[in-house]
């Protein structure tokens, strides 16, 4: 298995763990598909926690995954029902990566638009801040 796509029982939060290389173009429209219709089913907005503790991103990966998650039909950081994406990394290429994004998609001016994320470095932190 690529990775795993899961809904926390009992709390409005969602988690995608990646295990081995995912083709962004293969592989993450099945798993946004999952997620999306979590999200639509649910009455209250959700977290979504990107656990990328496992697997080795490279630059390529960060930037494929953001535009996927972007834009285009089921972006799933444009759903109406996510409250806040959180990305687990201790990877400096993703956190560096993502910091510079998350400040383009904060003012609404990146072409991320206003994306609600930010990173943090342990699945227990996230848990913890949400």
């Amino acid at each position: 298995m690529k990775w795993t796509d899961e809904k926390l029982p009992n709390e409005p939060i969602t988690v995608w763990t990646p295990y081995d290389r995912v083709d962004w173009e293969q592989d993450a429209p099945k798993s946004m598909a999952v997620l999306s219709e979590i999200w639509s089913a649910s009455n209250e907005s959700m977290y979504h926690i990107a656990d990328l503790t496992h697997y080795e991103f490279d630059m390529e990966d960060l930037m494929s995954g953001a535009a996927k998650m972007a834009y285009g039909h089921g972006a799933l950081w444009s759903h109406p029902n996510l409250k806040l994406a959180i990305v687990v990394t201790q990877n400096h290429i993703v956190l560096n990566g993502l910091k510079i994004m998350g400040e383009a998609m904060k003012d609404g001016t990146g072409v991320y638009n206003q994306v609600p994320m930010m990173t943090i470095d342990t699945m227990e932190n996230a848990l913890s801040y949400i």
